[in-house]
């Protein structure tokens, strides 16, 4: 799959999510997803300091270092940087993905690089 490509599917998540985000339910009521790919890793709510990387298992000799960083005003976006690394046949890291999403604060994220796909709700940490 070329970069092309990954980016047009990681937009259309995106926009798909951005969608999802201002319904009108409220925030406590269960909704049922079929859309996300098969074995999608959730890790849930993210927080993280400004341009702090964390590395997340994903488990299958895959990790995902995540790393967050903000858009000045009056945008104030999250830039979710994702780098994906798997363990080649030698047992050495080689990246297999590096996508990166923009979304609004409080609106969660699926991205897919190749057959990894991670969900999160990011959080910037304040202090």
């Amino acid at each position: 799959m070329n970069m092309k490509n990954l980016h047009a599917i990681v937009i259309a998540i995106s926009i798909g999510l951005f969608v999802a985000g201002c319904s009108k339910k409220p925030a406590n009521q269960a909704t049922h997803s079929t859309s996300l790919p098969p074995n999608t890793k959730d890790l849930g709510i993210v927080e993280l300091k400004n341009n702090e990387p964390h590395i997340y298992d994903l488990g299958d000799g895959k990790d995902c270092i995540v790393t967050i960083s903000t858009t000045p005003p009056p945008e104030n976006s999250l830039v979710i940087d994702f780098v994906i690394e798997a363990k080649d046949a030698s047992g050495n890291k080689q990246q297999v993905g590096n996508p990166k999403v923009s979304v609004s604060p409080g609106h969660a994220v699926v991205v897919t690089s190749g057959d990894t796909s991670i969900k999160l709700m990011p959080k910037l940490k304040t202090n």
